[in-house]
C-alpha cells in the first residue's frame, strides 16, 4: 500500500518522460516515505483509505475468508482494521523493512514478511484463501506476473488508481483499461470506481477469483485499452 498523489506541487513527482522501469522505486524510497509521512502513523480510522477499507470489509463479509494475504501491506493499518472486525489470520508482505516494523506493531496478531514480489515465492508457499493488494500493482512493472502467481480459486481484491503520482508505473483512465489488464486472470471479475477527491481522483476496486489462465493466454490488449504510462 502506497499513497503518493500528484497534486501539482509535489517535487517528487516523476517527469512524464520517465519510462516505466525508471519510475519503479526500490525499498529505500518507501522506507523514507513510511518514516516521514504522518498518514502512515495514524490509527486506521484516520487514514485517507479508511472509506475504501470499509467498502472492502463489507465485500469480504459476504464470503468471509479465514486466511488473508496482503501484498504490499504497508504499515499494517488495513491488517489491524480487518483483525478488529473479522476473525481472520493475516499475512502481510512488503519489501520495506520500515513498513513491516510498523505493521508488526500495529497488528501484533498478524504475520508480516519482508519480501520483494519480483523474486519472492510467498504466493506459492503461504497458506491463504484470499489475496488483497491495494495500491500496489501500479507501483511495479511486473504487476501481471504477480497476479499470475496467485493460486487458482483464490478470492482476490485489488485496487488501482486513475491518477498519476510519484512512483506510479501506470494508472488507469477507464474501467475498460483495468478489465483489459487484469480481468482475464479473474473469474467473475467485478470492477467499481470509488472517488477519493472532488478533483476526480479515485480508485478502481477489482474483485474476482483467480482462474487457471496465464498472461500468455490473454493475447494483446485491444487498441485504446492500455493503461496510461509516461510518454517519451
Amino acid at each position: 500500500m502506497a499513497m503518493f498523489r500528484n497534486n501539482g506541487t509535489d517535487s517528487s513527482i516523476m517527469n512524464s518522460s520517465n519510462t516505466a522501469s525508471e519510475r519503479e522505486q526500490g525499498a529505500a524510497f518507501y522506507d523514507a516515505a513510511y518514516s516521514s509521512r504522518e498518514a502512515y502513523k495514524v490509527h486506521y480510522t484516520k487514514s485517507p483509505y479508511y472509506f475504501l477499507w470499509c467498502v472492502i470489509l463489507s465485500k469480504i463479509k459476504k464470503e468471509t475468508p479465514s486466511r488473508i494475504i496482503d501484498i504490499g501491506c504497508g504499515p499494517g493499518q488495513l491488517a489491524q482494521f480487518l483483525r478488529d472486525n473479522i476473525d481472520v489470520t493475516i499475512t502481510g508482505v512488503d519489501f520495506s523493512t520500515v513498513a513491516i516494523k510498523m505493521a508488526r506493531k500495529n497488528c501484533p496478531d498478524g504475520t508480516f514478511i519482508v519480501a520483494d514480489m519480483n523474486s519472492s515465492l510467498i504466493l506459492h508457499e503461504a497458506d491463504y484463501d484470499c489475496c488483497i493488494s491495494l495500491e500496489f500493482l501500479e507501483h511495479v512493472e511486473n504487476d501481471v506476473n504477480v497476479v499470475d502467481q496467485i493460486r487458482k480459486g483464490t478470492r482476490c481484491i485489488f485496487s488501482v488508481p486513475n491518477f498519476d503520482s510519484s512512483a506510479h508505473v501506470r494508472y488507469f483512465s477507464s474501467e475498460g483499461e483495468v478489465r483489459q489488464r487484469y480481468g482475464g486472470l479473474l473469474d467473475s471479475c467485478e470492477i467499481s470506481f470509488w472517488l477519493l477527491s472532488k478533483a476526480g481522483a479515485g480508485f478502481y476496486l477489482i474483485e474476482g477469483r483467480r482462474n487457471a489462465l496465464r498472461p500468455a493466454d490473454l493475447g494483446r490488449p485491444q487498441p485504446g485499452m492500455e493503461p496510461t504510462t509516461p510518454s517519451t
